[in-house]
């Protein structure tokens, strides 16, 4: 298994950050299990205003809807756990 990149998402685009930490084994910390790309202000500032602009859109659907849309982003996230942790 590669060493994974953790970056954010936002607004539609995978984002790089302007620091980069790393994630070790901590059993083995020669082991580097991942890169990760640390979100600054200007990042996360465009990340609250993604969410702004997506927030009528969502409002506007139907609860069901929106239950439908979670309940497959969860059913994901447990597929891919072992991948994520």
């Amino acid at each position: 298994m590669g060493v994974r990149e953790v970056r954010s998402y936002v607004g539609g685009e995978w984002r790089a950050g302007v620091d980069v930490g790393v994630d070790r084994n901590p059993a083995s910390p020669d082991d580097l299990l991942a890169v990760i790309h640390l979100a600054d202000a200007r990042t996360a500032a465009d990340a609250v205003a993604a969410a702004r602009a997506a927030f009528p859109a969502w409002r506007s659907l139907p609860a069901p809807s929106r239950g439908e849309i979670l309940s497959k982003a969860a059913d994901l996230l447990e597929a891919r756990a072992r991948a994520i942790t």
